[in-house]
């Protein structure tokens, strides 16, 4: 979800997985379709808006969220998206720039200028609390991801699994 111009959707795509990647942008999606080619990798890409897109219910083993920003009703309807899409077993990985909460802006440069498009732990937990919890880490790091995405940025990842024999709530 929120792949962009396409390169995590590209790479699980030449490691053998079956990938639909969503995002608003059809000029992100373009160069995604360009990614792929290049690769010899396929990715079924869909145009949509993560805040009204609804996924088909339990049927993805792996769904990954890196990097959205926005409003938090954004990034919540995407965590619920990303949950009803789970599978029983399905793993969520979210990864996105974290909240300063009083850290010095030289340890996180990188990311939205406002701190409420930041991602915060506590309300993944919340909205996720259907699913179990396997990991949880904010980290600086230095990333180098093209001229637009280098620089430092506080990043925290998210790792959670739905619970096998257990079905999406709502």
């Amino acid at each position: 979800l929120a792949d962009g111009d396409g390169r995590n959707g590209s790479w699980l795509a030449g490691r053998d997985f079956r990938v639909t990647s969503v995002d608003i942008s059809p000029a992100a999606a373009a160069l995604g379709r360009e990614r792929d080619r290049r690769a010899g990798a396929f990715v079924e890409r869909v145009i949509a808006d993560l805040a009204t897109w609804q996924p088909t219910e339990a049927s993805a083993q792996l769904v990954t969220l890196q990097f959205l920003q926005g409003p938090w009703a954004l990034r919540r309807a995407a965590l619920l998206a990303a949950s009803r899409a789970l599978a029983p077993g399905g793993w969520l990985l979210v990864e996105g720039f974290a909240a300063r909460d009083g850290v010095a802006p030289a340890e996180a440069s990188l990311g939205p200028k406002r701190d409420t498009h930041r991602w915060r732990a506590r309300e993944i937990e919340e909205t996720l609390s259907d699913l179990e919890p396997h990991a949880t880490d904010i980290a600086t790091r230095d990333l180098h991801d093209g001229p637009r995405h280098s620089g430092i940025g506080r990043v925290l990842t998210v790792l959670r699994r739905r619970p096998a024999g257990s079905a999406p709530s709502g």
